[in-house]
C-alpha cells in the first residue's frame, strides 16, 4: 500500500465532517437539523484544523530549511486556498444584489438580513488580505465559511516559521513541547471569550486562536505519528479510532452547547482519530470503508463544499420560503426558518437536496477553479515548488 493510499481514510472521513458543515447551517428547523450533534456540528471546523496540521506537517516537516522555502511554501498555499476565496467573495457580493432587488420588489420584506447591510470598504479589504477573522472585524461580510481560510493561512505562518526556527535537528521533544506552549497561550486566550459566548464557536473574534490550538494539535499527531510508524500500534489502531469517533459523537449528542471542557476533549480525540486513521492497517473494516472510491472523492471535494455551500444554501431556502410559500419559524439569532417539523421524511429529502445540489457546484469549482488554478501554477513554474504534492487534498477550514 503506498502512501497516498494509507492516507485515503483520512480524505474521506473530512469530506463526511464537510458535509455535517452542511447541515449545520441550514436554516432548517427539524428533528434532525434541531440536534444537538447537528447543533454542535460547528466543532467540525476544529477536525479541519487538526487534519491539516497534521497533513501540513507530513508534507512539508522536512521541506522548510530557509526563507526562500518559506516563501515557496506560502505561495503555493496562496495559491491552493485564494482563487476560490476570490471567486466565492465574488459570488457573496452576488447573492447582496439578489436581495436589493428582492427588496426594491417587495419593501419591507428583506431576504434574511437587510442587502448589503455588511457590506463596506473595510469588509472589502480585510477580505482581500485574508485578514477578517483576525480579529479586525466584529461582524461576517460576504462568503461567512471563509473566516477559517483566513485564519488558516496565517497559521500557515506560524508553522512555517515554527519549523524554521527548530533548526536542522528538529528534536521531536522539543517540537512537542513548543507546540503545547503554544497550543496552552491559545487556550489561555479563548477561555474568557467562550465564556462570554456560551460555547466555543469563535469565528471573527477568536477563531484564530482556534485554528492555531487545533493546528499544532495535529502538529503534535504527526510527531507522534512518525515516532510510532515502526510500532505495534498499527494493531490497534483502527480500534481506537473506532473508539475516538464513537467519544465525538457522544460529546455532540449529550452536551447541548459545546464549552471548553467539551473542546479539550474533542481536540484530543481528533488528534488520536487522525492519528490512529493515518496508522490502521489496510484489512481493517474502517480503513476498507473510508477508502472507498465515492467517500474519497467526497474528500476530494471538502474545500469545494466548504467554501460554496453558503452560496447554494441561500438559494435553495429563499426559494423554499418565497417560491413554494413553505411555513418557516423563529430560528437562531431572531432569523426565521423552514419549519419542517412533524415531518422528518421530508426534511430528509429537503437535506438531501442541499446535498445534492452543494455536491453538484462543488464539483464544478473544484475542477474549474481549484484543480485549474493550482496545476496553472505549477504549469508556469519552470522548478516545482518544494519537490512533491500533498498527499492528502488541502483542509476546507471552516
Amino acid at each position: 500500500m503506498t502512501a497516498r493510499d494509507k492516507l485515503l481514510p483520512l480524505e474521506s472521513v473530512r469530506g463526511i465532517a464537510a458535509l455535517f458543515v452542511v447541515v449545520h447551517h441550514l436554516n432548517v428547523i427539524g428533528i434532525f437539523t434541531s440536534s444537538s450533534i447537528v447543533s454542535n456540528a460547528y466543532v467540525m471546523v476544529d477536525f479541519f484544523f487538526v487534519l491539516s496540521g497534521f497533513v501540513i506537517a507530513l508534507n512539508y516537516f522536512d521541506r522548510i530549511g530557509s526563507f526562500q522555502d518559506v516563501r515557496n511554501f506560502m505561495v503555493k498555499r496562496f495559491w491552493r486556498l485564494y482563487p476560490l476565496h476570490l471567486v466565492m467573495m465574488f459570488a457573496a457580493i452576488g447573492t447582496e444584489s439578489v436581495k436589493w432587488g428582492f427588496e426594491k420588489l417587495k419593501p419591507g420584506v428583506s431576504v434574511e438580513s437587510t442587502a448589503f447591510a455588511t457590506v463596506d470598504w473595510y469588509a472589502v479589504i480585510n477580505n482581500l488580505l485574508l485578514t477578517h477573522a483576525l480579529g479586525t472585524m466584529n461582524y461576517v461580510a460576504f462568503n461567512y465559511p471563509s473566516w477559517s481560510i483566513s485564519t488558516e493561512f496565517w497559521t500557515y505562518v506560524i508553522f512555517a516559521v515554527f519549523i524554521l526556527s527548530l533548526g536542522t535537528s528538529r528534536n521531536r521533544n522539543v517540537m512537542i513541547i513548543l507546540s503545547l506552549l503554544l497550543i496552552a497561550a491559545c487556550l489561555m486566550f479563548m477561555w474568557p471569550l467562550a465564556i462570554a459566548r456560551g460555547n466555543v464557536g469563535m469565528t471573527n473574534q477568536g477563531g484564530f486562536l482556534r485554528c492555531v490550538a487545533g493546528f499544532f494539535s495535529g502538529v503534535i499527531a504527526f510527531r507522534i505519528y512518525r515516532g510510532l510508524l515502526d510500532s505495534t500500534f498499527s494493531r490497534i489502531a483502527d480500534k481506537v479510532a473506532w473508539v475516538c469517533i464513537a467519544a465525538c459523537f457522544f460529546l455532540l449528542a449529550f452536551y447541548e452547547k459545546i464549552q471548553m471542557t467539551q473542546y479539550l476533549l474533542l481536540l484530543l480525540m481528533s488528534s488520536v482519530l487522525v492519528l490512529s486513521l493515518a496508522m490502521a492497517k489496510s484489512d481493517a473494516i474502517l480503513t476498507r470503508v473510508l477508502s472507498l472510491s465515492g467517500l474519497v472523492y467526497l474528500g476530494t471535494l471538502s474545500y469545494s463544499i466548504y467554501m460554496t455551500h453558503a452560496f447554494v444554501e441561500f438559494f435553495i431556502v429563499n426559494i423554499t420560503r418565497y417560491g413554494l410559500h413553505f411555513p418557516v419559524s423563529p430560528g437562531d439569532k431572531g432569523k426565521l426558518f423552514l419549519d419542517f417539523s412533524g415531518r422528518p421524511v421530508l426534511e430528509v429529502a429537503f437535506i438531501l437536496l442541499v446535498f445534492s445540489c452543494v455536491l453538484v457546484m462543488s464539483h464544478f469549482t473544484y475542477y474549474h477553479i481549484e484543480d485549474r488554478y493550482r496545476r496553472g501554477f505549477r504549469a508556469t513554474t519552470k522548478k516545482p515548488i518544494l519537490q512533491g504534492d500533498e498527499r492528502v487534498a488541502p483542509n476546507p477550514v471552516s
